[in-house]
């Protein structure tokens, strides 16, 4: 990057409009390589975890949805622990899990 850098400050860019254009585009060059090498974005990995447990023969469509279900009213237990009507839902979809 230092070495494209010092390339474009040692070149001798015309003052006609060619000049001033490819003086800008050599240096939206060296901002986008920057910029891209400043701030990485992590792309997101799929999650295989799902697919081992729903190819086992007795974890059918009816078991997932019960784990799902007990996995929703789990997360509204943790967001609400002092909620009776929902601590006793939980508890039935557990037992029925």
């Amino acid at each position: 990057m230092q070495k494209k850098l010092n390339e474009f400050m040692n070149s001798d860019f015309t003052s006609d409009l060619n000049g001033t254009n490819q003086c800008v585009t050599e240096l939206q060059n060296i901002l986008l390589e920057t910029s891209k090498k400043s701030l990485k974005i992590k792309k997101s990995k799929r999650r295989r975890k799902i697919t081992i447990v729903a190819q086992k023969k007795w974890f059918d469509k009816d078991c997932r949805i019960k784990r799902h279900d007990l996995r929703k009213l789990s997360n509204l237990k943790h967001r609400d622990p002092t909620n009776v009507e929902l601590r006793k839902n939980y508890h039935d979809a557990l037992k029925s899990y």
